[in-house]
């Protein structure tokens, strides 16, 4: 944890309370309905010192252990890859693939793919800063949350729906809600095991989903783009390549290199 907390420190300091000409520039260039922006300058002395609640809280947010440990949790990244921060990688690379809307990752086994996928989702809750919103349903200022991004081994994802088949209060409609949300998500390996035409055919309504919805989306695989075409589905391989950066990754297996 030291080593994530360290690189962030300098982006998560305090600042100055907002006066109420800063809320009106506020409202004014935050891209509300002309009726919500009308009613919130009508009740500006209730609503002021709401959005400025909310506006020091964002300022004043930081980064705790306990904050990165609750978030490791929830993304489902193995402990293995806890530690994975963008200081791992040459900068070009590490530029080219946090730009990206989507990424697909290739390359052979050892090579980093999934240790930069880890990376990304790291360093995507350090950048993260919650920002002020008023909350229409509520009617008051709120501030954002980071939907946490999700990870998951494709053949863990095939077994989980094989597992529908006994289990009655699981379907396949709940898995699929569970990877077409809309946070990004990492899908680890695939191709390493063979799929049946029915797994095939659930894994292709994500992958599509995702595609056709822009979701922000990494996969990685010991497989090019083609060889996915050619061995596992060409649709599939369509909308990787229709969505996704491709970024192949070189080199020696580091696993072997970091044995004794």
């Amino acid at each position: 944890m030291s080593k994530i907390l360290s690189i962030n420190q300098s982006t998560q300091e305090s600042r100055k309370s907002s006066k109420y000409d800063d809320y009106i520039a506020y409202i004014t260039t935050a891209g509300l309905k002309p009726d919500i922006l009308e009613l919130l300058r009508q009740r500006h002395p209730l609503d002021y010192e709401d959005w400025q609640y909310a506006m020091n809280r964002s300022n004043n947010y930081k980064i705790t252990p306990e904050s990165i440990t609750e978030y490791l949790k929830t993304t489902r990244l193995p402990p293995m890859f806890h530690n994975a921060v963008h200081t791992d990688w040459p900068k070009k690379v590490w530029e080219k693939a946090f730009a990206a809307q989507s990424l697909f990752l290739c390359g052979k086994p050892g090579t980093g793919k999934t240790h930069l996928a880890a990376s990304i989702l790291m360093e995507t809750f350090l950048q993260y800063n919650p920002k002020p919103y008023f909350n229409e349903s509520r009617g008051q200022w709120s501030t954002t949350k980071l939907l946490a991004p999700l990870f998951v081994t494709i053949p863990r994802l095939l077994v989980k729906f094989r597992s529908t088949f006994k289990d009655e209060d699981l379907t396949e409609a709940d898995i699929l809600n569970e990877y077409c949300q809309p946070r990004l998500t990492v899908f680890d390996d695939m191709g390493s095991e063979k799929i049946s035409d029915w797994s095939l055919q659930m894994l292709y309504l994500i992958i599509d989903y995702r595609y056709t919805n822009l979701l922000p989306t990494i996969l990685t695989s010991n497989l090019t783009l083609e060889e996915i075409g050619t061995t596992i589905s060409d649709r599939i391989a369509s909308r990787i390549a229709g969505m996704c950066e491709i970024i192949a990754m070189k080199g020696d297996d580091r696993r072997i290199k970091r044995r004794p």
